[in-house]
């Protein structure tokens, strides 16, 4: 598989390109409605953030390696409103780690 136009074509004979993904899940929050119990609105909103990281590495333009891992996170913010997170610093790290700890047990 060659790398695709996006990616510059003044990189090396070996790159590493790292692409982190970030999506949302938001609806109401709400409590309850299992069984014979009422679901209950709790009056603000729930938000589901997943951010992937997608590593793809090149040999002379092939590609020979690509992983993904994601890691989740829940926010509860007033109903309506719109929110601001930012990516913690840790997750990126032990995405990558993760990631490259798994290539280099299969370049074993």
């Amino acid at each position: 598989m060659k790398k695709n136009g996006n990616v510059s074509n003044d990189c090396c004979e070996n790159s590493i390109v790292p692409k982190l993904i970030i999506t949302s899940n938001s609806g109401k929050n709400t409590a309850g409605g299992g069984g014979l119990t009422f679901v209950e609105d709790m009056g603000d909103d729930r938000h589901l953030i997943e951010y992937k990281l997608v590593i793809s590495i090149y040999q002379n333009e092939t590609l020979i390696y690509m992983d993904n891992r994601a890691y989740w996170t829940r926010l509860i913010a007033e109903r309506g409103s719109r929110i601001q997170h930012q990516v913690p610093q840790e997750v990126i790290e032990t995405l990558v780690k993760l990631s490259l700890e798994e290539y280099f047990k299969r370049m074993k």
